[in-house]
């Protein structure tokens, strides 16, 4: 899967510019919605972005979930390392829900994009961000 995007960030650089982050906060689930007015990458693939603010070295799981659609998180420090897939997951969640644990860096934010596995899927999600259970 490493493969899939690490090619595609390069096609995505591009439409950063339309796409516009969402805040992701500890504990609050964010619903959305993937549809063909989001931000697409260069495989058909539609997706929203969110930044999630937090406390440098603080673990954080992110967790996308969606009934509608095969569930992939992308996610960096930073936009561009986002887009350079630094951290990318598919089924960790359960079924095809998507799930990253990390560690968040000295900036305090951690940049996530809420994909799809599939070109051109569409529907709803929840996203959220948690602290892992001890």
């Amino acid at each position: 899967m490493l493969v899939r995007f690490a090619a595609l960030a390069l096609l995505a650089l591009p439409l950063t510019a339309q796409a516009q982050t969402s805040p992701l906060i500890a504990d609050d689930p964010v619903g959305g919605v993937l549809d063909a007015g989001d931000s697409i990458f260069g495989d058909g693939s539609y997706f929203d972005l969110y930044t999630y603010y937090g406390t440098p070295g603080e673990t954080v799981v992110i967790t996308l979930r969606s009934s509608d659609f095969d569930a992939y998180l992308i996610g960096g420090p930073t936009l561009e390392e986002a887009l350079a897939v630094m951290h990318e997951d598919d089924d960790s969640g359960g079924g095809t829900d998507a799930e990253l644990v990390v560690e968040i860096g000295a900036s305090g934010e951690y940049v996530v994009l809420a994909n799809t596995y599939e070109e051109g899927g569409t529907g709803a999600y929840v996203i959220v961000a948690s602290s892992p259970v001890e």
